[in-house]
């Protein structure tokens, strides 16, 4: 395995310690009055794809597919934190 690949493998670890947590926030936001709110599915589906992309350990990873997991990981938690941030 090389390097990147490893830390790619520990970054992923680490934020699939995340999920119960961001899992929670999301669902809380169901129903819930918000901009975009007509839009929550979508929230819900980036989730999913998270979860999926965190937990699967048997798919090949290559550099592409690395940067696309990140960049929608934490398009998930900034979209995340400026929706709980509006709600305030």
């Amino acid at each position: 395995m090389d390097k990147e690949l490893k830390e790619f493998n520990k970054w992923r670890r680490d934020k699939n310690k995340t999920l119960p947590n961001i899992t929670k926030r999301v669902f809380a936001l169901r129903d819930k009055h918000y901009m975009g709110c007509g839009f929550h599915y979508l929230l819900e589906c980036n989730l999913g794809y998270c979860i999926s992309m965190l937990n699967d350990f048997n798919s090949n990873y290559d550099i592409a597919k690395r940067i696309a997991a990140e960049v929608r990981f934490e398009e998930l938690i900034c979209r995340l934190e400026e929706i709980e941030n509006e709600r305030l």
